[in-house]
């Protein structure tokens, strides 16, 4: 059965710590990469509680410092909502916030990686689940007038139906945007940083753990008028 590989993420001030496990045999295989990156979120942006409502964004970033036990490559990078793809789309605010899209990787080595993928975040903390497709939804049309996939899954050390997971966090670029029903700004968040790791492969394994949320600005404390005596 293929479940989520596993990965040992700890996310600090100073960046992410990332441990690999051998695969248990052939057949069973396991990589995983850090992730940097920036979402950017449409129209009304990422709003704060208690507003809760539709979402939708792109994102692009770097995957580095990639390990694997069937020799993948060490780099890439990946996005979702640009060159043509679907933007993603959930509903949620800043304290929680769940949503799906497709995302693609490009290799080092020239390759490309298709991921249908789902995220559920709590505060700052945000776990991926997914998998590897054989190509995305969105299509173009060839030098020969036929229809053809925009992406297609073209890694060989990614092959199709391995099982992706990550585990990130999320830092708005100013998270003050996420007071905007107490401070009576008309701007909530839109764009925020993602950092974490990825991770993808087949075999017996288990879910990320999350990292420590960070903490986003509490309301003031109104006012407390004393009667006197």
């Amino acid at each position: 059965m293929k479940k989520i590989i596993r990965t040992v993420a700890a996310v600090s001030a100073t960046g992410v710590a990332f441990a690999l496990a051998p695969a248990a045999n052939a057949s069973n295989y396991i990589g995983g990469c850090q992730l940097s990156g920036t979402a950017s979120f449409d129209k009304s942006g990422l709003q704060g509680p208690p507003t809760y409502g539709p979402i939708s964004y792109s994102f692009h970033g770097s995957l580095s410092n990639c390990q694997s036990s069937n020799g993948g490559p060490a780099s890439g990078t990946v996005f979702a909502g640009e060159q043509g793809l679907s933007h993603a789309t959930g509903s949620g605010n800043c304290s929680s916030s769940d949503s799906s899209g497709e995302s693609v990787v490009k290799w080092a080595d020239g390759n490309y990686t298709v991921i249908d993928y789902k995220t559920t975040g709590v505060t700052a903390a945000v776990g991926l689940t997914g998998s590897v497709v054989p190509a995305t939804s969105e299509t173009t049309v060839d030098a020969s007038g036929g229809t053809v996939p925009l992406f297609s899954t073209t890694e060989k050390a990614t092959p199709v139906g391995s099982s992706v997971g990550g585990a990130l966090a999320f830092q708005p670029s100013d998270p003050n945007g996420c007071l905007s029903y107490i401070n009576g700004n008309t701007t909530a968040v839109t764009s925020a940083s993602i950092t974490g790791t990825i991770g993808e492969g087949q075999g017996p394994a288990a879910l990320p753990a999350l990292p420590a949320p960070q903490q986003i600005p509490q309301p003031p404390t109104p006012p407390v008028d004393v009667p006197l005596p």
